[in-house]
């Protein structure tokens, strides 16, 4: 699923632009799961942030709140309405969607970060998975893939990586589990068991849209990914915010520092008559 540009685009104008453009430049050098978590970082108050409890930052939040955060920053910068588009798998058709930050919202039944169960002399303690978890499994899938013609080794490597960063603890018929032996000594049943109660726990987590093909009526579920949507918008954004200064720059010779401080609106008017003397826009 991929983001399209309204006609008539928005910009993040209600905060600062020259802000944004550093966290886009900040976030575009991390692990795509890291990525929008520095977006979400500054904007916390320095008691959610503080140095010196880093568990507070949002790259160890659960994901659900973290992507209940990335909706309302979605929101703020550019408006609740998201565009979006797909195909459907059966015939290609183009599907375009237009969905709402309100309509994504998802309430958990509990805040509850940790959660346990027990199954045929198991005793599991687990935590749900945060963006942290999933940038180390996702390095852990590319060292396991690596040089291996078997491309199952990534992803049991991560999910070896993931299972030892969510299980707090695990006892089998009393006796303490090593994490290391993670996650080949769980039975397959309590694994699915513990991933279907996280899901449960942190419903947010997980946005699957119902959607139905106008063309050949096949009907299928779809992920919508709010971060890798939300960074992908703040990159055409900001691609298009240089393209303006540029232009401007060698029209006045102004600095990046200089354009950015005008407001949206007036950049937008300097810009049309720049292109209106180029021979390239309307008057």
């Amino acid at each position: 699923m991929k983001w399209v540009s309204p006609v008539n685009r928005s910009s993040p104008s209600r905060l600062d632009a020259a802000h944004w453009l550093a966290l886009w430049e900040q976030s575009s050098r991390l692990p795509p799961n890291l990525a929008p978590c520095a977006l979400l970082a500054p904007l916390l108050d320095g008691d959610a942030a503080s140095e010196a409890d880093p568990r507070g930052h949002p790259e160890h939040w659960p994901l659900g709140r973290r992507d209940a955060a990335l909706l309302d920053l979605h929101a703020a910068l550019f408006g609740p309405a998201l565009t979006a588009a797909t195909r459907c798998p059966a015939c290609a058709e183009q599907i375009d969607l237009s969905l709402s930050t309100e309509q994504l919202r998802v309430e958990a039944p509990t805040t509850a970060k940790t959660g346990s169960l027990s199954a045929a002399g198991w005793q599991v303690e687990w935590r749900l998975p945060t963006s942290a978890d999933l940038a180390t499994a996702g390095a852990a899938a590319a060292a396991g893939a690596a040089g291996a013609a078997d491309s199952s080794r990534g992803a049991a490597a991560a999910q070896q990586a993931l299972l030892q960063g969510c299980v707090q603890r695990a006892t089998c018929n009393g006796a303490q589990v090593d994490s290391a032996a993670l996650p080949s000594a769980l039975p397959d049943a309590l694994v699915r068991q513990m991933a279907a109660d996280m899901a449960a726990a942190d419903p947010q987590a997980l946005t699957e849209l119902a959607l139905q093909c106008p063309a050949c009526a096949h009907a299928w579920t779809e992920v919508f990914d709010i971060a890798a949507f939300l960074m992908q918008r703040l990159s055409h954004w900001a691609e298009a915010t240089l393209d303006q200064v540029h232009t401007l720059a060698l029209a006045y010779g102004w600095s990046e520092a200089e354009t950015l401080k005008l407001s949206p609106a007036r950049r937008a008017h300097y810009l049309a008559r720049v292109l209106a003397l180029d021979g390239s826009g309307p008057a």
